[in-house]
């Protein structure tokens, strides 16, 4: 059976952070977002009600955590890459291949491969650079928007919406 689509999508740095600051939504960073803001509120109050010593705490807890939250991503994508250094001499590549009835992905230079049924995809997110496909048990499947060597974006879209909703 000959593939509907083809993508090659590379790890690389730009990839991976547009990966992670879009994986979880908009939702999940402002409400990583919220807790140092309630905490700087929280600061303020007791500043106001005389607790200075508690004021400092608080604040400075908002400071670092608001901190983890912006800088974590970052983080995520300064260590895979140095995996995938280590692990594959460079940028990790892979072709993904979209048949009607599964989704089969190849990693170039691991060698590894990974089928997924339509039928365990959640959903999928368009960012400025990729297609994230989520499936079940938190993986995604990283489709590059200007990667495909068979079919065309604008076709591969509506194909994995009917595949999703078909599953509902």
């Amino acid at each position: 059976m000959e593939a509907i689509f083809e993508n090659e999508c590379s790890y690389s740095k730009a990839n991976l952070t547009d990966f992670q600051y879009n994986m979880k939504g908009r939702g999940y960073r402002i409400s990583n977002l919220a807790i140092p803001a309630f905490a700087l509120l929280m600061g303020a109050l007791l500043f106001l009600l005389n607790s200075a010593h508690y004021a400092v705490m608080v604040l400075i807890l908002a400071v670092c955590s608001g901190c983890i939250s912006l800088l974590l991503p970052w983080i995520v994508v300064r260590s895979t890459l140095r995996q995938h250094r280590v692990l594959y001499d460079g940028v990790l590549d892979t072709r993904a291949c979209f048949y009607d009835d599964r989704i089969v992905v190849h990693g170039i230079q691991s060698r590894a491969e990974n089928t997924f049924q339509y039928g365990q995809l959640k959903r999928m997110r368009k960012t400025k650079l990729l297609y994230l496909i989520a499936a079940e048990g938190g993986l995604f499947i990283l489709v590059d928007r200007n990667g495909f060597t068979k079919g065309k974006a604008e076709d591969f879209e509506a194909f994995i919406e009917q595949k999703i909703k078909r599953k509902k």
